[in-house]
């Protein structure tokens, strides 16, 4: 998209389907292994996610919130359209949210056991959507279908050193009212110029910690 055309003209080199393998922080510098290689970045930024990989052999700490459910969205094909109410309704065993005559997302209370431990079959989906409604509702097709949940975890400190964090990778929660984006979002805009400045020397020294103290109290806030 119009990232990847811009990012080359303005010196930056995209690799595609390069994994990081591991980091080694330097008092200047951290030495990064990656696709069978071996280089050193005078900073590094990880916007790898989640289960960021940076994160994690960047030795920092991750504490949070284990889930209340798993959560589910779901595009499927029903016997009788008309069987669910459309919008979104709380019930005494979760939420559903239905927009005619295929979307559904769905919140089941069971700590998350369920999420990334199994595929989503049709049975299973069907099983939860009728506990979940409380409607003896029946699917004829499951087109997509993925999970989530409401783990809410978030790193201390959006730096250590030469390593930085943005995104889900220094915070995650639950996706209910998408503000993920707009957090990951806010991130980037905070650091993009700070380290800018930084590697322009244009920058007082203390100026790249402010980004983790502004930020933190922000992700903090949306968990």
């Amino acid at each position: 998209g119009g990232l990847a055309a811009r990012g080359p003209g303005m010196g930056a080199e995209i690799r595609r389907g390069v994994r990081i393998e591991g980091l080694e922080p330097t008092d200047e510098s951290v030495i990064v292994r990656a696709g069978g290689t071996t280089f050193v970045a005078r900073w590094l930024v990880g916007c790898d996610g989640g289960r960021s990989t940076v994160r994690k052999a960047g030795g920092f700490e991750f504490a949070g919130t284990e889930p209340e459910f798993t959560g589910y969205s779901l595009q499927v094909e029903l016997a009788d359209p008309d069987a669910l109410r459309p919008g979104r309704t709380y019930t005494p065993n979760g939420m559903y949210t239905y927009a005619k005559p295929s979307t559904i997302a769905m919140v089941d209370f069971d700590h998350g056991a369920f999420h990334r431990t199994r595929p989503i079959t049709l049975e299973h989906a069907q099983a939860v959507l009728r506990r979940v409604s409380g409607t003896d509702v029946t699917l004829t097709a499951l087109r997509l279908a993925t999970t989530w949940s409401d783990r809410a975890y978030q790193t201390p400190t959006y730096r250590s050193g030469q390593v930085l964090l943005a995104g889900d990778a220094a915070h995650t929660h639950s996706p209910l009212g998408g503000q993920g984006l707009n957090l990951g979002l806010g991130d980037a805009i905070n650091l993009g110029w700070k380290l800018a400045a930084t590697i322009h020397a244009h920058a007082p020294a203390d100026l790249l910690d402010s980004y983790s103290a502004e930020r933190y109290p922000e992700g903090a806030r949306i968990l």
